[in-house]
C-alpha cells in the first residue's frame, strides 16, 4: 500500500527531532520545524541529530526503519527493496538477513562478482585457463603459483565456490 500522506514520528533518544515516512528528517530546535538537508556517505543518505551539544550521525534509512517498524531485530540489516540507497521512504524500507540483502544488490546489479571486485586478483579470463588446466590434470599448487593467488583459491574456483557465475 502506497501512501501519499507524509507522517512525522519522533526519534527514540531524540526528543527535538522526527522523521517522516517519506524518509525526511525535521528538527524542533528552533521551535519551528526545519528540514534537514543530509549527507551522503557511502552512498547513502545521512544526517546529524545534536544532542547535550554534540552530534550524533545516523543514517536516514536506519531512521525510518526503526520509527515505523520497532528496533533493528538481532541479524538482520536494512534492505531498499528498488536497489537506491537515496530512497529512503518506508515502502522502499525493510529489514532482512544479509542474504536477502546481498539477493537484492545482485538482483539490481550493485554486487560486485568476479574482476569487478575491487580485491580481485584475478580476470575472467584467468578463472576460465584456471578452470582448465585443473581439468587437464594440473596440480593446485602449480595453477596458484602461475597465477600468484592462494592454492585454497585455486580450489574453491574450480568446485564453484568462488567465481560462481562462471561455468564449469
Amino acid at each position: 500500500m502506497i501512501c501519499n500522506v507524509e507522517v512525522w514520528r519522533a526519534i527514540d533518544n531524540f526528543p527535538l527531532y522526527e522523521v517522516s515516512n517519506f524518509g525526511q528528517v525535521r528538527s524542533w530546535q528552533a521551535k519551528k520545524p526545519r528540514i534537514l538537508k543530509p549527507s551522503t556517505v557511502m552512498g547513502y543518505l545521512q544526517v546529524a541529530l545534536r544532542k547535550n551539544k554534540k552530534s550524533h550521525y545516523r543514517k536516514v534509512h536506519r531512521l525510518v526503519l526503526e520509527s515505523f517498524c520497532g528496533f533493528r531485530p538481532p541479524g538482520m540489516e536494512c534492505r531498499h527493496l528498488d536497489g537506491n540507497r537515496l530512497n529512503n521512504r518506508i515502502g522502499n524500507l525493510q529489514w532482512g538477513t544479509k542474504a536477502e540483502n546481498d539477493g537484492d544488490r545482485e538482483k539490481h546489479g550493485r554486487l560486485p562478482k568476479g574482476e569487478s571486485h575491487k580485491r580481485s586478483k584475478l580476470t575472467t579470463a584467468d578463472v576460465r585457463e584456471i578452470i582448465a588446466k585443473r581439468k587437464s590434470g594440473m596440480k593446485l599448487v602449480a595453477i596458484a603459483a602461475k597465477y600468484s593467488v592462494n592454492h585454497r583459491q585455486v580450489s574453491h574456483i574450480c568446485t564453484g565456490k568462488s567465481w560462481k557465475h562462471i561455468p564449469r
